[in-house]
């Protein structure tokens, strides 16, 4: 799915999907990156078990057994790496829970670290709307309500 060849963009390496347009401006570059066709589209990828995972993250995530196809795709960045991540993907598909994994990458350096307190973490989650923010709180509050978090 993805091209063999690497692009540089500010000193960050990306490597762009299949028929993907890269065009570079004088002022910007753009990137052009098309949804897959039916017959692009692969379901073989192996989705994460909760029930593999560490117990912070089987917490967080109890109510459900297994992470989705693009949440398991993702998993391995948002949760070990600090890597920047741009996931665009359609209403319902799992943004938030990788959203949580990235918070979750964060509680675990902290909790190693044992220098920082709970109290003094802060996490900004920008939102475009006031009731999707609203949701995402709602969300956040409830998968973290073990460690008090609010």
């Amino acid at each position: 799915l993805f091209n063999s060849s690497y692009l540089n963009i500010g000193g960050a390496k990306l490597n762009l999907p299949l028929n993907s347009l890269y065009n570079k401006e004088l002022t910007y570059d753009e990137i052009v990156i098309f949804p897959l066709n039916k017959d692009q589209q692969t379901t073989s990828w192996p989705l994460i078990q909760i029930s593999e995972t560490d117990e912070l993250t089987q917490q967080v995530f109890k109510d459900i057994d297994q992470l989705n196809q693009i949440q398991s795709l993702i998993y391995d960045c948002a949760i070990n790496s600090c890597e920047n991540l741009l996931i665009c993907a359609p209403t319902g598909a799992g943004k938030t829970n990788i959203a949580l994994l990235t918070v979750l990458r964060e509680l675990k350096l902290c909790f190693n670290e044992k220098k920082i307190k709970l109290n003094e973490i802060k996490v900004v989650y920008i939102a475009p709307m006031k009731a999707l923010a609203s949701e995402i709180t709602q969300k956040f509050n409830k998968s973290l309500s073990f460690l008090n978090l609010k």
